[in-house]
Parts: C-alpha cells; sequence; structure tokens
C-alpha cells in the first residue's frame, strides 16, 4: 500500500477486510485489503493530526481524537456521526467503557472527560495533575486506568476520586487491564510492566458500577506489587527468531535460577499456568525486577 500521508494511528476492522488510519494532516483514510495495492479512499478529516482510534464496544461504529482538541465519532461506513468538543489540548486517548454506555478521553489540559455514549454529553470532567497520555476502562466500567507522565493511576468514573497512584520510571506509551482485572500491562518505551491489583481490595474493580462499598484508596508500592519487569531488546535478524513460549515458561526460568523467587514470582507462574496463557519470546526478557 502506498502511503501519501504519514500515519499517526491506525485501527484494523474485525472482519480483517481493511484498515482505518489517521494521518499527521488529518485525514481519515479506509484501506481496503480486499483491492489491489490496497486501494485507499479518504474519509473525512480532523482539522489537525490524528492522534489516536479506537473501534467502540457497540461494534458499529469508532473513535478519533485529535490534535485540534475534538473527537469524532464514525460509522462503519466512514460516515461522520458526531463531532465531541470540550477538551482544550490534544486529545491523546478515547475509548469506551465495557458496558459501552460512556466514552472516556484524555488531554493534555491535563483532564480526563467521560461523555454518555448516547448523548455525547460530557457528564463528568476529572482533572489530573498530569498530562495523560492514555486511557483505559476497568471490566465492571466503574474506574479508568490512566497513563500520565512516569506514572499510571487509576480514578473511580462517578466521583473523579484518584484511587491508586503507581510511579514509573518512564511514561507508559500503551497499557490495558485484563478481563479478570487482575493485572494492569504497562509498555513503556523499552519495558513491559505487570503489576498486580491484589493487594488492594478496598478498591472493588469487578462488581458492576463499584456496587460494593469501598474504603479510601491505597497507594500502590510498585516495588511491592510488580510481578514482573521486562526489557524488549532490539530487533533480531529473521534467523536468529527463536521458539515463543508462554509466558509461564519465562517466569518459570526466573523462579528456577540461583537467586531466590519471590512469593509474587511464584504466584504469577501458577495464575498463568492456564490454557490461553499470553505467549512471548524467552528473548525479549533481558532482566527482571531484582526484588
Amino acid at each position: 500500500m502506498k502511503v501519501e500521508e504519514e500515519v499517526e494511528c491506525l485501527y484494523a476492522t474485525l472482519d480483517l477486510r481493511g484498515l482505518f488510519t489517521g494521518g499527521v494532516a488529518g485525514s481519515l483514510t479506509y484501506w481496503d485489503y480486499q483491492k489491489q495495492n490496497g486501494g485507499s479512499v479518504v474519509l473525512g478529516k480532523h482539522s489537525d493530526s490524528i492522534l489516536c482510534i479506537t473501534p467502540a464496544k457497540d461494534g458499529r461504529s469508532f473513535l478519533t481524537g485529535s490534535n485540534d482538541g475534538s473527537i469524532k465519532v464514525w460509522g462503519m461506513d466512514g460516515k461522520e456521526i458526531k463531532m465531541i468538543k470540550g477538551h482544550t489540548g490534544p486529545v491523546r486517548s478515547v475509548c469506551t467503557s465495557f458496558d459501552g454506555q460512556l466514552i472516556i478521553s484524555s488531554s493534555d489540559d491535563k483532564t480526563i472527560r467521560v461523555w454518555a455514549g448516547a448523548t455525547h454529553k460530557n457528564t463528568k470532567t476529572i482533572k489530573t495533575k498530569t498530562k495523560i497520555g492514555i486511557v483505559a476502562p476497568t471490566p465492571n466500567s466503574a474506574y479508568v486506568v490512566a497513563g500520565g507522565e512516569n506514572s499510571v493511576h487509576i480514578y473511580k468514573l462517578e466521583s473523579g476520586t484518584e484511587k491508586i497512584a503507581i510511579p514509573l520510571k518512564e511514561s507508559p506509551r500503551a497499557l490495558c487491564v485484563d478481563t479478570a482485572a487482575r493485572y494492569i500491562v504497562t509498555y513503556e518505551g523499552d519495558k513491559v510492566s505487570i503489576l498486580s491489583t491484589a493487594k488492594h481490595p478496598d478498591t472493588d474493580f469487578k462488581s458492576p458500577r463499584g456496587e460494593k462499598k469501598e474504603k479510601p484508596g491505597t497507594p500502590l508500592d510498585k516495588k511491592d506489587d510488580t510481578i514482573v519487569e521486562t526489557t524488549i531488546p532490539e530487533q533480531k535478524k529473521d534467523d536468529e527468531k527463536s521458539k515463543t513460549p508462554r509466558l509461564d515458561e519465562i517466569i518459570a526460568e526466573t523462579v528456577d535460577s540461583p537467586k531466590k523467587p519471590t512469593n509474587k514470582q511464584v504466584e504469577a507462574v501458577k495464575l498463568s499456568d492456564k490454557e490461553g496463557a499470553p505467549r512471548t519470546s524467552m528473548e525479549d526478557v533481558k532482566d527482571w525486577l531484582e526484588n
């Protein structure tokens, strides 16, 4: 496929027939895999760079966030449904809650905004201490996990209060929460960290809308709650590629090393020793947390 405008972000359709890309000049482009050379068509534009694209949970629409501070909702046919305004800085990330009832966005204006999924009205504005580069919802749609400057934060959507703050050495470029709300995974440039929420029963990530009565949030101690921290090496040549064992095999190798394993590492082996556990390359792991 020949790309005439530098791509800032992209989203592949669930049927794998095409690809939406957001360009630095603000163009939303659709690429058709079934056409020769990936035939493309510009569907619409923002007035500035498109910084993020994400599908809505209903599978019938997707969202874009732009450097111009706006969010747009698009149908899967590429037609613009709605422009949402409110942020006063670039929109770095946008997502929908698991139940599809909310749209959550973050911006350089140091706010996380919550919008009603049906009406697109701003229902909550959460003021943050840092610029938030990426947001992800928890499975119960009651919280949002936010990647800030050298930190990760968890906010309750209903009240806007910060429940947990996690210090990091670098600002996360990507993060996600597993469907059981046991782990938060962050990507920090050349490093992937897996954080556990198990020691924070006072923050309820599972019951619908946080129905459980909660105590004040407890700061997460990175030294104590990080299961594993891995460094990603430089890309290797094709002839140097190795097999891709399960994550539990890698953790097990660490546990079997001369260094005494931590209880957290041992527990991680037990939890991940299941069918369908994440897989990664043994060569991708250079350094483990020394605690």
